[in-house]
């Protein structure tokens, strides 16, 4: 089943070629290369170290990325950012009663539209 899953795959890929959403690069829905451009969020004031902005979201590029994301439904591009959160969050507080995960509320008919 795997085997049918990735041979499938490869076929919709060649019929459909992934590019960056911000480069146009074939490959991936956001290359390395963009995403290594996006600009860091600036440094908070020390009392507010326990906030995480996983980017700068008034860079254009990662504007970009984000209204991609909310009007073209992309799990593979939403597990790209992700996949990059994840990794910023590894290093926050080990204790997870600590954490503060604040969503971005949606409507039910956008949730069903986007499937996430």
């Amino acid at each position: 089943m795997k085997l049918l899953s990735l041979c499938f795959t490869k076929l919709l890929n060649f019929l459909f070629p992934t590019e960056c959403v911000v480069c146009g690069t074939e490959g991936l829905d956001l290359c390395d290369e963009c995403i290594s451009d996006f600009k860091w969020p600036k440094p908070r004031r020390r009392k507010d170290k326990w906030r995480v902005s996983l980017w700068n979201y008034r860079d254009r590029q990662v504007e970009k990325v984000m209204r991609h994301l909310k009007n073209h439904p992309n799990g593979r591009l939403a597990d790209i950012i992700a996949k990059r959160f994840q990794g910023m969050i590894v290093n926050r507080p080990a204790d997870p009663a600590s954490w503060v995960i604040i969503p971005i509320p949606v409507s039910g008919k956008r949730f069903r539209e986007r499937g996430y």
